[in-house]
């Protein structure tokens, strides 16, 4: 898979081509529809990333001051959130969970269309790739005075 840097700004942002990474970066960095649309991210602030993907969220809020843990439970985008930390000389803890509303230890996480992997799900089954992952319940994550940011492919409704 071929891998190609995208910058904007003071940010560097690595994307695996054919994949959702570019509209991700381009959404979340380039355009900034989190703080256009729902919060602004301030300094010494502690977020916790649900649905980390591959890091745009993180990025963005570790170049505005704060801190993050990322939950994600696809390897292959854990793999890709820790590049782009490293890209940017940030630091953030990586947990490799999908964070839940239930006491299940694993679940199928099923591979979006067209490697569109911002669409991974628990719940969708796309027809295509699938793999067991770990589950942690999100009781267990989201703590007081931490602010969430929750992406997670329909696992936020319950």
């Amino acid at each position: 898979m071929i891998i190609k840097q995208k910058k904007h700004k003071n940010i560097k942002f690595l994307v695996r081509e054919g994949t959702s990474d570019e509209k991700t970066f381009e959404e979340v960095i380039v355009r900034n529809v989190y703080e256009k649309k729902y919060f602004k991210i301030k300094k010494d602030e502690h977020w916790i990333d649900l649905g980390g993907n591959v890091g745009a969220f993180a990025i963005l809020a570790l170049s505005k001051g704060a801190s993050v843990d990322i939950y994600e439970p696809d390897p292959f985008s854990c793999k890709m959130i820790e590049k782009n930390l490293k890209e940017n000389n940030y630091n953030a803890n990586i947990i490799q969970k999908a964070v839940v509303a239930t006491d299940k230890k694993k679940m199928t996480m099923y591979v979006g269309n067209d490697m569109q992997t911002w669409r991974n799900s628990l719940y969708k089954d796309w027809g295509n790739e699938k793999f067991s992952v770990d589950c942690i319940h999100y009781e267990k994550v989201i703590k007081k005075d931490s602010f969430v940011k929750m992406d997670i492919e329909g696992a936020e409704m319950a």
